[in-house]
């Protein structure tokens, strides 16, 4: 029987997407750019 819904695999993916942003925001380069473009993952940030 196959799932149709498998929430730890969706909590992993979350996770994994959290990372990558926390690393490109942390990133002095690449956060700047990123805030630019899309101001409101300065708030974002905070909440992690």
């Amino acid at each position: 029987m196959e799932k149709d819904f498998d929430c730890v695999q969706m909590k992993r993916k979350i996770q994994v997407a959290r990372r990558q942003w926390e690393r490109v925001l942390a990133d002095p380069v690449l956060g700047k750019r990123a805030r630019e473009k899309w101001p409101e993952l300065s708030n974002a940030e905070q909440h992690v």
